[in-house]
């Protein structure tokens, strides 16, 4: 009988000492050995923590994000970006959703009624980590758009002449005569946004009327000299009287 007893005890204590060791083994285990964190993610307590850019579970999908181009030039702007087309709105602009670390490449250009050409050859933003990245498209310095206003009780401007006089620098016709032809004529009361011309020093601007002969200029402002700012989306307005 009492090797009998002692059987039994024995054999609880040998079980209850297995049971011990494999409750503490599975406590003890580790609990990111079967979690994968990928894109440089870490796991603890079986979850993984995301670097900035990537999220979800295994930290698999990167963030998006947004690229936002603000025109800050007086006329549209056309924008192509990855060989697609695209309109921003003079004063406004245009977002573009994208995964982190995703890239927007092409170029820009904009115009007005008569002028140069305003170019930006090359473009290229990559998508932030978070948040929203903005792209200021702006006008250099080297330039100025004009607006001519007719502020006469009846006279209608036909000719506008800008940088009167001036040599040409490098390949920025400096001398542009704009004759006005009878569906762009200024009339009176009426204002007109001209385009983007190349600012000195000297700038200067002449109107003229449609009935004015030879050198007779119906407006001077300053001996005809603009008072430009030096500064990027410069705007000249001349008021002819």
């Amino acid at each position: 009988m009492k090797k009998t007893t002692s059987f039994i005890v024995t054999t609880l204590i040998t079980l209850l000492a297995i049971g011990a060791t494999v409750y503490s083994t599975s406590c003890n285990r580790d609990k990111c050995s079967q979690v994968t964190c990928f894109n440089g993610g870490t796991c603890q307590n079986s979850f993984c923590t995301c670097p900035y850019g990537y999220e979800g579970d295994h930290c698999e999908i990167r963030v998006k994000t947004t690229i936002e181009y603000w025109n800050h030039s007086q006329t549209d702007i056309i924008l192509t970006l990855n060989n697609v087309q695209y309109t921003v709105p003079a004063g406004l602009s245009k977002g573009f959703d994208g995964g982190f670390g995703d890239t927007l490449q092409g170029n820009a250009y904009t115009h007005g009624f008569r002028g140069c050409l305003i170019k930006w050859d090359t473009i290229m933003n990559t998508f932030p980590v978070k948040g929203i990245a903005k792209v200021d498209l702006n006008v250099s310095a080297k330039y100025f758009y004009l607006y001519v206003v007719n502020d006469s009780a009846s006279a209608t401007l036909g000719t506008v002449i800008v940088n009167q006089g001036l040599t040409a620098h490098s390949n920025d016709s400096l001398l542009i005569p704009i004759s006005l032809d009878t569906a762009h004529v200024i009339k009176y009361q009426h204002s007109m946004g001209m385009g983007y011309f190349k600012a000195v020093d000297s700038s200067n601007v002449y109107v003229k009327t449609t009935f004015a002969t030879g050198g007779e200029w119906s407006f001077r402002r300053s001996n005809g000299t603009l008072t430009l700012y030096n500064v990027e989306n410069q705007v000249a307005t001349v008021i002819a009287h």
